[in-house]
């Protein structure tokens, strides 16, 4: 906007005779002008300051010197600092950089931003509650002279979550699965705190296996960075068991049963009879190892055997074992010096397969229980043949093979 003052003198005619004459007249004008902005006047054009001098014809026909006094008011500038990217729900703060007087007034919009502090030329405090591409600007006005229009972008990101889950509770040295469920994908910085628990196995974003060996109530926390942004800490608590039970075995308490015998770190001695297992400590588990059907064992081969004694409490099992030595049964009728046959699958279920000697085709088979009853006989037709168990009860067999009214070899079979 241009500012003028005017001083006009009045044309002065004079009638000499028959002929007139005209005095000069004069005016002054004040005009200003903006910094970068032209002046215009009778068809001049003005931008820089001085004193100018310009000629009018009044109304009256006469001259009038007209006097142009300008000066250059500086424009304010609108420029404005703002940290980008931000977080969604995180401040900023507004600082302005340009140029104005102290009358100036400062026309601000700040798009999504909620303003927490600030007035005038600032600084401003901001919120961002809104995720997305943000636009402030700013214009400044100042003795009539108007800046151009500043404008920032500001890109306020989503901060990332933290939030996972976890198995609790779990028993002592059992793995607790953990796994992220927050928003962040697996290029974020993810800091975990498994409070002094065994990574089994997991990196970054997860899941992770974690186990602890000793009881306890333990707290897992989780930070994640993205984009600029923190997450706040995220934390669950897990709880692990050792159980209400350490398990273990006394071998002096197992039954005898006849000739059946079990020591610790010693032999079992069989005559064909099946050990129902005891010892285990605390009572109520179970028995678990070759031969061992129902916490009973069947004595199948010779050989060294462990046998695993499993107890559970408040879900957690604990576990004992001890190696017991089977024997070949001396005394009864397992005979089979030449291999002359074999029994296959051991233990049985519906049946089991007769491997023979060709030779002994037309022998007889026999099955004798615990007690020596005979409970079924086949005769050998074509090997390898197959001897029918299903009607058989769980226990431990003997199959003896006849030959010209005559036994020559015998094996214990075992039907669970």
């Amino acid at each position: 906007m241009i500012k003028y003052t005017l001083h006009i003198l009045l044309c002065l005619c004079v009638s000499l005779g028959a002929k007139a004459s005209c005095v000069p007249t004069s005016a002054n004008l004040n005009m200003a002008v903006c910094n970068g902005d032209t002046l215009s006047f009778n068809g001049h054009h003005y931008f820089q300051a001085g004193t100018y001098y310009d000629t009018l014809t009044n109304v009256n026909g006469c001259d009038s010197i007209v006097t142009l006094q300008v000066t250059v008011t500086s424009t304010p500038t609108s420029t404005f600092t703002v940290s980008s990217p931000v977080c969604q729900g995180s401040n900023s703060t507004v600082s302005f950089t340009g140029t104005a007087g102290s009358t100036a007034v400062f026309s601000w919009s700040f798009g999504g931003a909620s303003v927490l502090t600030g007035s005038g030329s600032g600084p401003y405090t901001v919120e961002w509650p809104t995720p997305g591409t943000q636009v402030l600007s700013l214009v400044v006005s100042d003795s009539n002279c108007t800046s151009t229009t500043t404008t920032v972008q500001v890109n306020v990101n989503v901060p990332p979550t933290a939030s996972f889950t976890l198995t609790s509770p779990v028993c002592a040295g059992t793995n607790s699965i953990i796994t992220y469920t927050g928003n962040a994908d697996a290029n974020a910085v993810y800091t975990w705190n498994f409070a002094g628990g065994n990574v089994a196995s997991g990196s970054g974003q997860g899941p992770f296996r974690v186990n602890w060996s000793a009881p306890g109530v333990e707290t897992v926390t989780l930070t994640v960075a993205d984009n600029g942004c923190t997450s706040p800490v995220a934390a669950q608590t897990i709880t692990i068991q050792s159980g209400f039970f350490t398990a273990g075995l006394n071998w002096d308490s197992m039954v005898i049963l006849e000739r059946f015998q079990v020591f610790a770190g010693d032999t079992v001695k069989c005559t064909g009879f099946v050990a129902p297992l005891a010892g285990g400590i605390p009572p109520g588990g179970t028995y678990s190892g070759r031969g061992v059907v129902n916490d009973t064992l069947f004595p199948t081969d010779h050989g060294p055997d462990t046998i695993t004694y499993t107890i559970t409490g408040e879900g957690c099992p604990s576990s004992a074992s001890d190696i017991v030595f089977l024997n070949i049964c001396e005394g009864i009728p397992n005979i089979n010096p030449q291999n002359l046959f074999s029994l296959y699958p051991q233990p049985a279920e519906d049946y089991t397969t007769i491997n023979f000697d060709p030779a002994y085709t037309g022998a007889l088979i026999v099955v004798n229980d615990v007690t020596g009853r005979r409970v079924l006989s086949m005769l050998l037709t074509d090997s390898p043949q197959q001897l029918p168990t299903d009607k058989l009860r769980t226990g431990v067999y003997t199959v003896v093979l006849y030959r010209n009214g005559g036994q020559v070899g015998a094996q214990l079979l075992v039907v669970k």
